[in-house]
């Protein structure tokens, strides 16, 4: 059923969402950019969808990250070294 949320002008859900990230991977490829290994499986989001809403299906916000590396960050701004092992 999926988030019925609506950020911004679409809603949260499975069709818009996998949308949202095969056009962040067509952007940006599939190196995550938390630790620097190929085979990112998420989208993480640079600006927080926490800190601003809005940005939620900008592509030029969103960059390809494993799923642990996105979990490990959750919430906290991008490290400067842009590697997961700062956590």
């Amino acid at each position: 059923m999926g988030r019925t949320s609506t950020p911004g002008p679409r809603p949260v859900n499975g069709a818009n969402v996998a949308a949202y990230d095969a056009a962040v991977f067509e952007a940006h490829g599939r190196t995550c950019h938390l630790c620097g290994r190929p085979g990112a499986d998420t989208v993480d989001h640079l600006v927080t969808i926490k800190a601003d809403p809005s940005m939620r299906w900008d592509v030029a916000n969103g960059r390809p990250a494993h799923r642990d590396c996105n979990s490990g960050r959750g919430a906290a701004p991008v490290p400067s070294t842009w590697r997961a092992e700062a956590w």
